[in-house]
């Protein structure tokens, strides 16, 4: 259950950081209509119409960390994926 909080509070934290809470309607659904989005419908024209803003940097700066650690740890589990993948 935690995890799963944790989870939904962490896709809603841009809206949330915005203060557009109407973006969190997602979270009722099926309860209320889905959101339109409006932009590319396709990973590659979504990647594409990026912008690098603070928050994206952020993320990416939290991405980057994350790996480092990760790295620095010895990275853990990706013996047992790469094991998984090969079978």
């Amino acid at each position: 259950m935690l995890g799963y909080g944790t989870h939904l509070l962490s896709d809603g934290l841009h809206a949330i950081v915005d203060g557009d809470f109407a973006m969190l309607a997602y979270l009722a659904w099926p309860l209320v209509p889905a959101i339109e989005y409006g932009g590319p419908k396709s990973f590659v024209g979504h990647v594409a119409s990026l912008e690098l803003t603070p928050f994206l940097a952020l993320e990416f700066l939290l991405v980057g960390v994350s790996l480092l650690v990760w790295n620095a740890d010895g990275r853990p589990g990706l013996r047992r994926v790469v094991q998984a993948i090969r079978r």
